[in-house]
Parts: structure tokens; sequence; C-alpha cells
């Protein structure tokens, strides 16, 4: 019988890829033979980051996803803390990397990849900064730093020429470029042009205009902000190398912005997909952030995206606004107009979908009504399977629960009348006593109202879609590069207005429902009396994912629940659980579902972190 340690290296290497980062530091742990192999595996790809590692529920191991085991993850502690004590332990722990690297600085060499994922604060930051320092003249390959005011105080100390070996590079201002030819392995260019103010796009800020349009026809993948001002500035630039010295890009991956905008004509016209500057038929992976804000327009220029994608594999798409999308006819306007993008691509043979929306940030539609709700929720669960029906196809859906928040009376029936299983009784009953004590602050009244089923839900969606590694410069497709987030939330911040208000006694026992007349801004970041907290968070995630597990069961057509309330000859399909199944994996705002059959051939899911 062969032991582990008698497989050979390559093979070890694969084998452990697999295995989590605490697995990886164990293994390494019994004897000199796996020390190194481990080392490879732990200090390849590392991220730096405020919150701890999402672990798999144990209630069903089927499907595991093997997400953690992709990046090393330096973070604090998985106790609840504040912020400021959680940077302290990162801080510390950065340091205790950076002197293993001095102790043993072969394992520099072992550092491929090095992700600096948030906001940190200023000693952390300079624990960072040390550490990229340490990598000069190493094997460093990307560095992805996606705070502006982080990456802007180490990209002043790096010296270009200490780090040949970058294959990855962002663009914080168009004169970078000019330093392009001194990075001979680039491949990819991330440009966020943060540095670039309102200073519009001028040729002259090309030193070496046709050096540079020969380095980024070699380049295999181009990620452009979504930041419609830098965006269009940047487009400039390549318009000037296309018209000039004929830049054609041979793109494997590609990320742009296809916008209309307000006060564009209502015939719109977009640069990178009506010429010839993109060879369509090379690119594998493409993210389009797809909108329109022309009201003559009315998002029919939407329908006018035709691209030739043979070779395309993964493909994200993001509904883009500079405005507020409070209406559901406006969403199903847009998703009517992915649908049918999508419907030409199936042939290319899809291996993953990504489709992003950007809700209410209140999670109120003025046309929320549960008739609409219905109709949307179709889309995904009819519609888009039938679309991909001959695939097999991974789905990411990061924030459409945050969407689906948005229509109250549907909200309401999750929250009264919906699971009716131990777990959910406590925990929906918890959050109906939250909805009756809290109040939020409505800017557009300038008054706290009454907090409402869609705005609770659609919070409680938001902090869920944190459990993704999402970000600007992040492609969607990505996502499942990153190991999850372990995301907490308090129960009383948001992102769309003040800390929710606390009240002494329920809503419907104050003497007015809504405070119109008389404002107080008594809102703090201390709840001493409330006893929701983030510890909560977790169980209530789960009673949410029962809700979105009848969503996947009706998209896997495995509704054999509801077998009797079919009138017995008068439907073709009882929804037993035997038809096609389009995906492997869903992603479905924060929930990881993997799908697959039985040994009968029946479909099942397994919820592999909320189960």
């Amino acid at each position: 019988m062969s032991h582990l340690s008698s497989l050979p290296k390559n093979i070890l290497l694969n084998i452990i890829g697999f295995l989590p980062q605490q697995d990886v530091i164990n293994l390494a742990r019994t004897n000199f033979d796996f020390y190194e192999i481990c080392m490879v595996k732990l200090y390849r790809r590392i991220i730096i980051r405020l919150e701890p590692v999402l672990q798999p529920s144990s209630r069903d191991i089927r499907g595991i996803n093997y997400i953690d085991a992709k990046q090393t993850v330096v973070y604090g502690l998985k106790k609840v803390l504040n912020r400021e004590d959680q940077l302290k332990i990162i801080n510390a722990r950065i340091q205790v990397l950076i002197l293993s690297l001095k102790i043993n600085s072969g394992l520099l060499d072992y550092i491929e990849e090095l992700t600096i994922y948030g906001r940190l604060d200023a000693a952390t930051g300079s624990s960072v900064a040390e550490l990229v320092s340490l990598l000069q003249g190493r094997s460093l390959k990307k560095l992805l730093i996606t705070d502006y005011k982080l990456r802007r105080s180490i990209g002043s100390s790096l010296k270009v020429e200490t780090y040949k070996s970058f294959e990855s590079v962002t663009i914080d201002k168009v004169s970078d470029l000019n330093h392009i030819h001194e990075l001979p392995h680039v491949k990819e260019i991330v440009v966020a042009l943060k540095d670039q103010g309102n200073q519009p796009f001028d040729p002259n800020q090309l030193s070496q205009p046709e050096l540079i349009a020969s380095q980024l026809a070699r380049i295999q993948t181009l990620i452009i902000t979504e930041d419609n001002r830098f965006h269009q500035e940047f487009v400039k630039l390549l318009k000037y190398l296309y018209e000039k010295y004929g830049l054609r890009l041979k793109l494997h991956t590609f990320c742009f912005n296809y916008y209309h905008g307000k006060a564009d004509i209502p015939v719109y016209s977009n640069f990178l997909t009506q010429t010839q500057i993109v060879d369509w038929t090379l690119v594998r992976n493409i993210e389009v952030r797809m909108g329109c804000d022309n009201v003559a327009c009315n998002q029919e220029c939407l329908g006018m995206l035709q691209l030739s994608l043979p070779a395309l594999k993964k493909v994200s798409l993001v509904q883009h606004s500079e405005g507020e999308i409070d209406t559901h006819k406006y969403n199903e306007i847009w998703e009517v107009k992915v649908f049918s993008f999508l419907e030409e691509l199936v042939d290319s043979g899809l291996k993953l979908i990504s489709i992003r929306h950007k809700p209410a940030p209140d999670g109120v539609f003025f046309d929320g009504m549960e008739g609409n709700y219905l109709q949307r929720l179709q889309l995904y669960t009819d519609m888009l399977p039938k679309i991909l029906q001959n695939s097999r196809t991974t789905l990411l859906l990061p924030n459409l629960l945050k969407s689906l928040a948005c229509y109250e009376q549907p909200m309401n029936t999750l929250l009264w009348n919906g699971c009716k299983c131990s777990h959910c009784e406590l925990y929906l009953s918890k959050l109906d006593d939250f909805l009756m004590t809290h109040r939020y602050y409505r800017f557009k009244n300038h008054a706290f109202k009454d907090l409402v089923s869609s705005t609770l839900i659609s919070s409680i969606a938001e902090a869920l879609t944190k459990r993704h590694c999402a970000h600007d410069l992040m492609p969607d497709f990505d996502m499942l590069r990153y190991p999850f987030n372990d995301t907490r939330w308090d129960f009383h911040s948001n992102n769309f207005s003040i800390p929710f208000k606390c009240s002494v006694d329920k809503n419907y026992k104050e003497h007015e429902f809504d405070e119109d007349v008389e404002v107080f801004y008594d809102a703090s970041d201390v709840f001493e009396a409330c006893p929701f907290s983030s510890n909560l968070f977790r169980p209530v995630a789960r009673a949410i994912s029962h809700y979105v597990n009848d969503i996947v069961r009706t998209i896997i057509s495995l509704s054999r629940g509801d077998a009797e309330d079919v009138e017995i000859g008068t439907s073709k399909d009882l929804n037993d659980g035997g038809a096609p199944n389009s995906f492997g994996i869903l992603l479905l705002n924060g929930f990881y579902y993997h799908l697959d059959r039985e040994a009968n051939g029946t479909n099942y899911f397994s919820n592999i972190y909320d189960a």
C-alpha cells in the first residue's frame, strides 16, 4: 500500500490544492517532506481582508465547493469584534507574516498573487507597504489593492524596474501607460484612473503612443472601471490609438460599459462594439455593464448589442445606471433585453453566467405589486433555465434577493406566512419584533418612517451580498476565486440612511406612526437597550435561505410537495425533479447551492453554508 508521501511532487501539489487553509498548515507540520509542498500552496495566492472565511455547514456534506482552498486569507478573528480590534489583529498577523518571510526568504519566491481587499487603517496600511516592499525583485505576478488611498500610497514608493515579474498592473492615470514597456510580462491591465481627476484625455500625456499601442495589442485582459467618466476618458485614449496607430486588441478577458447617458443622443453609438478595435472572436470572458438613462431611448439601445463571441465561456452582465432604479418596469425591460442577449450566446458553450442588479437602496419599488414580483420571478425560474437547457452552467445572481425584496407583499408573506419549521418560527418572529420596534429615516420625506418588510429584507440581503469579494476592479465572473466572507450585520447600520432608530415600545402603540411633523436625529452608533446584534445574523440568514430554497426548487423543477395541489390530468409536468437541470452551481445573493442528480435521476440541491 503506497503512502501519500510516496506520490510524485506534482501529484501531491494537485491533491493539496483541494485542502482548505488550516488543513494545509496542519499537513505542513507533520513532516519535512510535506512542508515545502504545503508552503508552495499556502503562499502562492494571499488575500488580506477584514472578514474571516465563511465555513460550510455540516448538515449537508454533498457538493463540497473547495472555494476556501483557492486563497490563503489573512483576516481578523471569527469572534464578532469592532472594526478597530479586528484591524489590530490583522496588523499583528501581517507582522508575523513579514517576520516569517524575513527568516525564510525563500518563501518570498512562492508568492505570485497578493490581494488587499477593502479599507484598512494607517497602521495596517504601513504593514502592507512593508510586505509589498519585501517582494521587490521576486516572483510576484499580481498585486491588486482595491482601496485607492492605500494603492496610491504604496504605488508612490514602487520602483517599476524592481517588479519585472508583474503580469498585472493597475492604471490610476493615463501617464502610467508610459511605463508599461518596462514590464515585459504584463498580460493584464486594470484601468481605475482614480488619479486622473477632472483632467480630460490629452494625447500629449502619452510619451510614446506608438510603443504604447504595440504593448496594448499584446495584453490578454483589460478591465476598465465602471465609473462612466473615467471609462469614457480611457475609451477616448483607445479611440486615438485605434485611429492614429491602428490599435487592435486581442483580448481573452474584457470588462467594459455599454451605457447610454441622459444627455446622449437617442440613437446610441458605442465605439468599442461598433468598430474593429476588439477582435471579439478571441474573447473568452466578458463583463458588460449595461444600462440606459436616456428617457427617449427607454433601454431600446440594449437590444442593439450584438457581438460575435464564438470562444466565450464566462459572461457577466451588470445593471448599470447613474440614477436610482426604484421601479419594477425598468428592471423587467432590462432583464428581457439581457436574456435576449444571452440567448444569442448559448451556442458558444457558456460555463458561467453572472447577472447583477442595481436594486433600490431602501428596498422600495413604486410599482412593487405581487403580480409584478411573480412576473420577474418567472424570468429566473422558467425562462432562464429554458434558454440554457442544453448546457451545464454555473449561475451567479449576486444580489437577486435584494432586488426581489423591493416587492413588499411577497416580503410580508416571507415574514408572516413563510416557512413553518422550528428554526423559522423562532427567528422570523424575532424579525417581526424587530420590524415593530424600529424605524428608518427617509430623506425624501425628512422624517422617520415605520420600517416595512421590504426595507428590512433588503438590508439583510445587502449584508449577505458582502459574503462575496466584489469590487469595481474585480469582475463578477471571478467571484468564486475568493473564499466567502463571514460577514455579520448589526441590524442597524445601512447603506441608504442613518442607522435604524430603536423605539421604546412597538410602533403601533406610539401616538403617530410616522414623524412627519417633527424630526429627531437621535439615532446613534450605540444601542444599549436593543437585543438585536450581529450575533443573530447567521441564524437569521439561515431562515431567509429557506425562502431562497423554494426559488431553487422551482428552478430545478423539484416542487414535489405541491403535487397534490395539481388537478390530475390537467398538468403535463408534476415537477417531480426529473426535468433537465441547466446548472451545476447556483450562487444566489450570498447563498451557495450545489445542484446535481440523485442515483435515481431526481434533481437535488445542497445549501452549502446555510443548510
